[in-house]
């Protein structure tokens, strides 16, 4: 375990002792979350910024397998989200944060939910998201800002709720491709404008033929 996440472990026992809940999460509520890559260990890699690409906010529960108010998190959080209207519009990764990815993922997989994502944190993502204390959750939208952050446990139904305000319509492009639509716009001016100059020289061969024959 390295000298971060040992601290993260210190931190999280300080908290239960003391019940110091008033921490206040990191990166702070309308700052723009840090981008991150991590090793799935189901053999990908999980980038912040390309899953906000899908339009849906991301749900970041950094979580440590002995917490024993992560695991009442992560329990309360599984057993809403399959009565959680807008469970399609997040995306939530689960971050563990104890140093043992053995641990961390068999809490996950004892309360994964289908689409639900896993992967242990570097050292870098607990420095950047300045992780003290577990659970820390963070939900980042879809522009990158962070929309909401909390040390200890939600409320029930707190994050479908907030979900929800964030989740950005799938434009509506009658299912065509960006560059279809980019290269219809100047098409469609151009026919228009072709269409005007048309029946302008009609109207002035009109006239010509109007004055011809009143001749």
């Amino acid at each position: 375990m390295n000298r971060r996440l040992r601290l993260i472990t210190l931190a999280t026992a300080i908290l239960l002792v003391t019940g110091a809940s008033s921490a206040i999460a990191q990166p702070k509520v309308g700052t723009q979350a840090p981008n991150f890559t991590l090793a799935s260990p189901y053999g990908y890699n999980l980038t912040l910024s390309e899953l906000l690409s899908e339009g849906k906010p991301v749900i970041l529960v950094f979580f440590a397998h002995y917490c024993p108010h992560c695991q009442a998190e992560i329990t309360q959080l599984s057993g809403e989200w399959a009565y959680c209207p807008n469970s399609d519009k997040a995306t939530v990764l689960l971050v563990g944060v104890s140093g043992d990815e053995e641990a961390d993922r068999a809490l996950f997989e004892e309360h994964r939910v289908d689409g639900w994502e896993f992967a242990e944190a570097t050292q870098q993502v607990a420095l950047d998201y300045r992780l003290l204390y577990v659970p820390t959750i963070v939900v980042v939208g879809p522009d990158g800002q962070v929309k909401f952050a909390k040390v200890g446990e939600t409320q029930p139904n707190q994050l479908c709720e907030l979900v929800g305000r964030y989740y950005v319509e799938p434009s509506s492009g009658v299912g065509l491709p960006a560059w279809v639509l980019a290269l219809a716009a100047p098409a469609a001016v151009g026919g228009a404008l072709a269409f005007l100059k048309l029946r302008s020289t009609g109207s002035k061969k009109g006239r010509k033929a109007k004055r011809s024959k009143q001749k």
